[in-house]
C-alpha cells in the first residue's frame, strides 16, 4: 500500500495546470510529496541486510542512524528556506536578511543547511536569526528538537560503537584475567606467552567462540549439513570417509571434537 501511494502519478493529473499554486508553491511540486515515502523501502533494505548479515549487525545500525538523521536535517532544512519562500521573500525574512534571495540553489541550501545544523545543536553563532513571528515558531520548535534528541544521538551512537566490540572486549578481559593467575602463581614468563599466543590465535581464527558447543541448540539435521560443509574437504581426503557407508560417516561427524594444537604441538 505504502509502495502504491509513493508512485501513483498525482501529479500527471495537474500538468496542464501549472500555474495553480498554494502560497507561492506549485500545486504539481505538493502532489510530488507522497513520493517521499519511497524512503521506507530503503529502511526495509536495511532490515534485510541486518537479518542476511553474518557480520557484526551494529555497523548497519549505524549506517542506518547515520542515514536518518541525515534526511532529517536535510528536511528541516528545505523546511527553513520554504518559510521565506511561501511569503515571497519579504524584506524582514532572513533570505533577504542575508542577501541570497538571488543566489544560486547551492548558496540557498548550504545556508539553510548550516542554520539548521547550528540550532539542532544548539551552537547558534547567531550570524543567522529568525525576524518574523512564524520564523521565531519554527526556530523554537527545532531547538526543542535539537536539545530533547542531540543528547539521545550522542549517546545512541557511543551504545552502538561499544556494542560493536562488546565481544572482543569480554575475550581479552578473560585472557588478562588468566595472565593475572599464572603471575601470581609465578608461571615461567615464556610458558605465559605461549599460553597468551594460544588465546590470541583462537580469536584470531574463531572469535574466541567454543566450536564443540556452538551448535548444540539446533536440531540434528542442520549440524549434519553444517558438518559437512565445515569438512567437506576432510571427507574428500581421508579414505575412512570416503569409502564409508553415509550413515557411518554422520555418526563419525557428529563425534568429531574441534581441536586447536600450537604449531610446535
Amino acid at each position: 500500500m505504502i509502495d502504491l501511494v509513493a508512485n501513483f502519478p498525482l501529479d500527471a493529473f495537474l500538468l496542464m495546470f501549472q500555474e495553480i499554486q498554494v502560497y507561492s508553491v506549485p500545486l504539481v511540486l505538493i502532489l510530488r510529496v507522497p513520493r517521499l515515502l519511497r524512503i521506507v523501502r530503503m529502511f526495509v533494505i536495511f532490515r534485510r541486510w541486518e537479518m542476511q548479515s553474518w557480520s557484526n549487525s551494529g555497523y548497519l545500525w549505524i549506517a542506518k542512524f547515520f542515514v536518518a538523521v541525515l534526511l532529517f536535517t536535510h528536511w528541516i532544512a528545505c523546511a527553513w528556506y520554504l518559510v521565506a519562500y511561501i511569503s515571497d521573500f519579504p524584506p524582514d525574512c532572513w533570505v533577504v536578511l542575508m542577501g541570497i534571495q538571488d543566489a544560486d540553489a547551492a548558496t540557498r541550501y548550504i545556508r539553510s543547511l548550516y542554520w539548521t545544523i547550528i540550532t539542532m545543536t544548539t551552537v547558534g553563532y547567531g550570524d543567522i536569526t529568525p525576524h518574523r513571528d512564524i520564523e521565531y515558531v519554527f526556530t523554537m520548535g527545532v531547538m526543542l528538537l535539537g536539545a530533547s534528541g542531540y543528547a539521545f544521538i550522542i549517546g545512541k551512537i557511543a551504545s552502538l560503537f561499544s556494542n560493536i566490540d562488546a565481544a572482543k572486549a569480554s575475550y581479552w578481559n578473560r585472557i588478562e584475567a588468566v595472565n593475572q593467575y599464572l603471575r601470581s602463581r609465578n608461571v615461567p614468563r615464556n610458558l605465559n606467552e605461549q599460553v597468551r599466543d594460544y588465546y590470541e590465535y583462537l580469536w584470531a581464527h574463531h572469535r574466541g567462540v567454543k566450536e564443540d558447543t556452538l551448535f548444540d541448540d539446533l536440531p540434528t539435521p542442520f549440524r549434519l549439513d553444517i558438518l559437512r560443509y565445515i569438512t567437506r574437504k576432510l571427507l574428500e581426503k581421508v579414505p575412512l570417509f570416503m569409502y564409508c557407508s553415509p550413515a557411518l560417516r554422520d555418526i563419525l561427524l557428529m563425534a568429531l571434537k574441534p581441536q586447536s594444537f600450537a604449531p610446535e604441538g
